[in-house]
């Protein structure tokens, strides 16, 4: 194997490396928060330190004072087949972000609650680290998901019952 051809491959190499290096730091955000992660028994992560967790009647209480805002990490067809009231989804939505629009929104002053399925998904934590990386505080992770609130007989809504003109507001935060 010539030598020019050996080198190639290693620079090669180091370059997808930083690269996935990066990339790594932009998909999680809390790596970059020094002792914020830490791990299960068994060397899984488990909630950064900023990461809170909320239960399903402090989160019925919450909502029914208007003291929490709910965004939903899920797939946009799991959404729309049951989501919990007053829930603002956060799905991708073909070339740009409904992220941008919930920045504009929500309040990074309320707290703020994301929810999936079982309240443990690496979605939802990606998209609390990503408010959080943007000033949002408060922010914490419904146990059980949306799962548990169905499995406890809580009301789901279908389909969109929230005013999209919230969308549409000029400005933003």
């Amino acid at each position: 194997m010539p030598a020019g051809s050996f080198r190639a491959d290693l620079l090669g190499a180091l370059v997808l490396l930083l690269a996935g290096s990066l990339l790594g730091l932009l998909w999680n955000p809390s790596a970059l928060r020094p002792g914020a992660v830490r791990l299960e028994g068994d060397g899984r992560p488990v909630a950064a330190d900023w990461l809170g967790s909320i239960e399903r009647q402090a989160l019925l209480e919450a909502l029914r004072a208007g003291r929490a805002q709910l965004v939903d990490a899920r797939q946009r067809s799991h959404f729309e087949a049951g989501h919990i009231p007053g829930a603002l989804p956060a799905w991708d939505a073909g070339p740009r972000s409904l992220f941008r629009e919930l920045l504009m929104v929500l309040d990074p002053d309320q707290p703020l609650i994301v929810v999936d399925d079982r309240g443990d998904g690496f979605g939802a934590r990606r998209l609390a680290g990503l408010f959080a990386a943007r000033g949002h505080s408060g922010i914490g992770l419904l146990v059980g998901g949306v799962e548990g609130w169905r499995e406890a007989g809580l009301p789901l809504a279908r389909g969109w019952d929230f005013d999209p003109a919230l969308y549409d507001r000029e400005g933003g935060r």
